[in-house]
């Protein structure tokens, strides 16, 4: 299974992949070099599935998650790339948020 933490950037997706974390399943932060953060928010961008496949598959057969902001819209309609997918998507007041995104 693997558990998708999206919303939009500096929304409160870090402190529901920390509350996912503390329940035991594992969730890979965009900060965290287990993956190549970088490359798989491109290749979702891009619509890369051969390269989103490949980042993916030492995870196959895994309870595990992924955090990043702001992807959802090019995870539809791919969703089967993933196994199992579960999709958290993170919302905040908009104007908390934009006042977040002004601040930092």
């Amino acid at each position: 299974m693997t558990v998708i933490i999206t919303g939009n950037p500096r929304g409160g997706t870090t402190c529901v992949a920390r509350v996912v974390n503390a329940l035991g399943i594992p969730v890979f932060r965009d900060q965290e070099y287990t993956m190549d953060w970088g490359k798989m928010h491109k290749a979702l961008v891009a619509g890369q599935w051969d390269v989103v496949s490949h980042l993916l598959s030492p995870h196959k057969s895994q309870t595990w998650g992924f955090k990043l902001a702001g992807v959802f819209g090019h995870l539809v309609g791919h969703l089967d790339a993933f196994e199992e997918p579960k999709i958290i998507y993170v919302v905040r007041d908009p104007i908390a948020n934009a006042d977040s995104i002004r601040r930092h």
